[in-house]
């Protein structure tokens, strides 16, 4: 049941953007005809600052959703075998680093990286 719902949001949003581009163009085509042209320039602000708004509403609601999830979680399994002593550490802007035994795992070769991890304890 979420196709639908999922293609009628993108249905919106592209009427939505398609108008916000007719009262461009109308307001251009209509320049010299100030009754006509001022009104729509002036709608197409005001969509165009609430399309704004919105958009970098939804950034900082993305970005605050995903801060409750930010720390350290045990690992289990690692590579397909058992892993006793790893841990996830979740950090900001979606990053995570892979901790085994107190050391960051490299992500580009699985190697371990010589730089040692520091607990502190509170």
């Amino acid at each position: 049941m979420a196709g639908p719902a999922i293609a009628l949001e993108y249905l919106i949003l592209f009427l939505f953007f398609g108008f916000l581009i007719f009262l461009l163009f109308y307001s251009i085509a209509t320049r010299h005809i100030l009754r006509k042209s001022i009104p729509a320039g002036s709608l197409f602000l005001i969509l165009s600052g609430l399309a704004l708004f919105g958009y970098i509403n939804y950034l900082n609601e993305k970005k605050e959703a995903s801060q409750k999830f930010l720390g350290d979680y045990k690992l289990n399994n690692l590579d397909k075998k058992d892993c006793n002593n790893c841990k996830v550490s979740l950090k900001g802007d979606f990053i995570y680093d892979i901790i085994v035994n107190e050391k960051i795992m490299d992500m580009e070769n699985g190697a371990l990286k010589q730089q040692q991890i520091f607990q502190v304890i509170i």
